[in-house]
């Protein structure tokens, strides 16, 4: 079911219209593009703890990676549920962010 590309930044990175994307913990997904920042300077710490990622709406490549303490687990199905509602289908490369 998932793909993993030669690196993380082979997603997402290519185009400004980029998105950025995390599940905040109220299960909603919130995205921004790209081009407006960084995870980190976009949800600050918290998205630390947080399933994220970033999606190419002209490839629909979605990268995962799953938050701190859950490094080895799936996404969950609910989650992947949440992102195909917002963004419809894609394709779903995981990350394992020790290896990031």
């Amino acid at each position: 079911m998932t793909k993993k590309p030669v690196e993380y930044t082979d997603i997402g990175h290519s185009k400004p219209d980029d998105m950025l994307w995390v599940e905040d913990y109220d299960g909603t997904i919130e995205m921004r593009r790209q081009s407006e920042g960084t995870h980190l300077s976009l949800w600050g710490m918290r998205s630390m703890g947080m399933w994220k990622g970033r999606y190419e709406s002209a490839t629909a490549r979605l990268s995962i990676v799953p938050p701190a303490g859950h490094e080895y687990d799936p996404p969950p199905r609910h989650l992947l549920d949440s992102l195909e509602a917002a963004v419809g289908p894609f394709e779903l490369f995981s990350f394992n962010p020790l290896d990031v």
